[in-house]
């Protein structure tokens, strides 16, 4: 059964603070909670809106980080939402080594491809060659030989 998502803000910020999932209305005292009803709508059915309004409501009385601890202490799923400046900043991102910065003096993050750990893709992006710089190779390819390549080329078939 899919279980609705929703970003909420809380007053530290108007924008999306913390993503909330849904989760059963009553709680067990039990690790696992008991099985919801198939016939359970995941919109509350009429409900659905004071539901909302009551989440909404109950974000917007904590700080992102305070609201994020509760949730952890009563095992509801939650995580944070992050701003650029944030992210950019995370301990987990700098552990994982997920931002890089392009050049030496004007230093410009780019996320690092998060696969290259598992050595799947290179951790930094290659440049994307000059325009042009491909045209021998893929004139070789498509059969032209070099008395071929050399006359586009004085053509003027590349400018």
């Amino acid at each position: 059964m899919a279980r609705a998502t929703s970003s909420l803000p809380t007053p530290d910020s108007p924008l999306p603070r913390a993503v909330v999932r849904g989760v059963p209305a009553t709680r067990s005292p039990s690790p696992t909670p008991p099985p919801l009803p198939a016939a359970r709508p995941t919109t509350h059915g009429d409900r659905g809106v004071l539901s909302r309004a009551a989440i909404a409501g109950y974000c917007q009385a904590h700080t992102r980080d305070s609201l994020l601890a509760t949730m952890a202490s009563e095992q509801i799923p939650i995580c944070a939402v992050y701003t650029p400046d944030e992210a950019l900043a995370a301990e987990l991102v700098a552990e994982r080594g997920l931002i890089a910065y392009n050049g030496e003096t004007e230093r410009t993050p780019y996320l690092v491809n998060p696969l290259h750990r598992a050595g799947l893709t290179r951790s930094t992006p290659r440049p994307a060659p000059g325009l042009g710089a491909d045209n021998e190779g893929i004139l070789r390819d498509l059969g032209y030989d070099d008395e071929e390549r050399a006359a586009l080329e004085k053509d003027g078939a590349f400018s």
